[in-house]
């Protein structure tokens, strides 16, 4: 007799992703106990992330509800590494490969499937069989044991914020994959403190060879403006608007689109008002597995004249060492002093506060060695160094990595260093720097 679950396996198989969860929704409510925990497994692949731990939970407590030897409920432990393995959670391949195959005699189907899954048979093991479940039907048809990891769900974040010159305040983001029902994503945040600083960020991006971008924003953002060593705070009322269309190869990316941007500062009480049209450009390039390359580009042409363009080299060994070399420039701007390129406060330079450093022209280099980064718990060594305001300024440290499936996003990071600013600590999530995706 064929599970529930089949049905929903091969919608997902054919991409029909929302049709696929909503049958092994459905199935969450069967009277089998391994019924129930084999859909919630599955049920992780659109699940938000603040679903994983609720669908892993109900997964393990239907398991612990099934009878002693039942063979169903033994697949269903085999599903549960398989599935936790490709969400990037904690799981035990080598369990799933013995029990898997101690159930070939009692299902052998279905066992064979898991295996081919597991890459210990080839998928033409399959054609033994007349009946499939839904997992070896998807395998035979796709001549392959690669199970699709699909869109993914929305992914949920929260973040708060207290202390200096901003106030307290905390912040929200959504991100929701295959929004239109064809692989596109949304993704919104809004952020707000108890001096009216934040912003809302609303973007959309469409997938494929030819793709579109749509970025639009309204902040009042945070500035610093050093002037003989001593900061002063400003807030800048801004919102844009961009249209990036796109091609994608194998190797990379690129984008060139329309864009326009408001923005408005206010001091002693007189507005001052800035409003510029013109074209925004990119490219991400990754020729090795090692390296990548990532500029981008912005030119403004009505009302004001701005050029601003933003290079970066970065390299990544899996022995750990690692750099970022970076070179932004903006030559004779006529826009206002915030849009000039600066480093410090975790942009490129750990141990000088934010926006200690502008200049037309900025060279900035960080060197990295990651001890362990592979490992939960990590040390990371750094080395950083700009030019900036016609002198060499820079420093070096020491961080602490937390590592937590799944990776590569949900790395706390922890820095402390000491640079011609003094001694800086910064706080963030992932890697200081890491790879793009396309």
């Amino acid at each position: 007799m064929a599970s529930p679950l089949d049905l929903g396996d091969r919608l997902w198989c054919q991409g029909d992703y929302k049709e696929a969860t909503a049958v092994w929704k459905e199935a969450s409510s069967n009277e089998h106990p391994a019924i129930v925990a084999q859909s919630h497994y599955r049920r992780l692949l659109s699940a938000s992330n603040l679903g994983w731990a609720l669908h892993g939970v109900l997964g393990d407590a239907s398991l612990a509800e099934c009878p002693l030897n039942d063979t169903k409920c033994a697949l269903a432990n085999v599903d549960r590494e398989l599935f936790l393995d490709l969400m990037g959670l904690p799981s035990d391949q080598e369990y799933a490969k013995e029990l898997a195959t101690k159930l070939l005699p009692h299902l052998p189907a279905e066992a064979t499937a898991r295996l081919v899954w597991l890459q210990e048979l080839e998928p033409s093991a399959l054609s033994a069989f007349e009946t499939l479940d839904g997992m070896g039907e998807c395998f035979v048809q796709q001549n392959h044991g690669t199970w699709d990891k699909g869109p993914g769900g929305a992914y949920i974040g929260f973040g708060l914020y207290g202390g200096g010159q901003l106030g307290v305040g905390g912040s929200m983001s959504w991100t929701q994959p295959n929004i239109d029902n064809n692989g596109g994503q949304l993704q919104s945040s809004i952020a707000l403190t108890t001096q009216y600083a934040g912003g809302l960020f609303l973007s959309y991006t469409s997938v494929g060879d030819r793709w579109i971008q749509i970025n639009s924003n309204v902040q009042r953002r945070p500035f610093y403006r050093y002037q003989q060593d001593t900061p002063t705070f400003h807030l800048i009322e801004t919102a844009s608007l961009n249209l990036r269309p796109g091609i994608r190869w194998d190797t990379g990316q690129a984008w060139l689109g329309p864009m326009t941007r408001w923005e408005q500062y206010t001091p002693d009480d007189i507005p001052e008002t800035w409003m510029g049209v013109g074209l925004s450009s990119g490219m991400m390039w990754k020729p090795f597995d090692t390296l990548q390359v990532y500029t981008t580009g912005e030119y403004v042409a009505w009302e004001y004249y701005h050029l601003r363009l933003d290079t970066q080299l970065m390299w990544i060994h899996p022995s750990g060492w690692a750099s970022l070399i970076e070179f932004s420039a903006s030559p004779n701007t006529e826009a206002p002093w915030w849009r000039l390129p600066t480093v410090g406060g975790g942009n490129v330079l750990r141990t000088a506060p934010a926006h200690r450093w502008r200049d037309e022209i900025l060279p900035s280099a960080v060197l990295e060695y990651r001890w362990k980064p592979e490992n939960t718990l990590g040390l990371v060594f750094f080395s950083e160094l700009t030019y900036a305001e016609d002198a060499l300024h820079g420093g070096g440290g020491l961080g602490l990595r937390i590592r937590m499936p799944p990776q590569p996003y949900n790395t706390m990071r922890f820095d402390i260093g000491y640079g011609d600013s003094g001694w800086n600590i910064l706080f963030g999530a992932e890697e200081f720097f890491r790879f793009g995706f396309f």
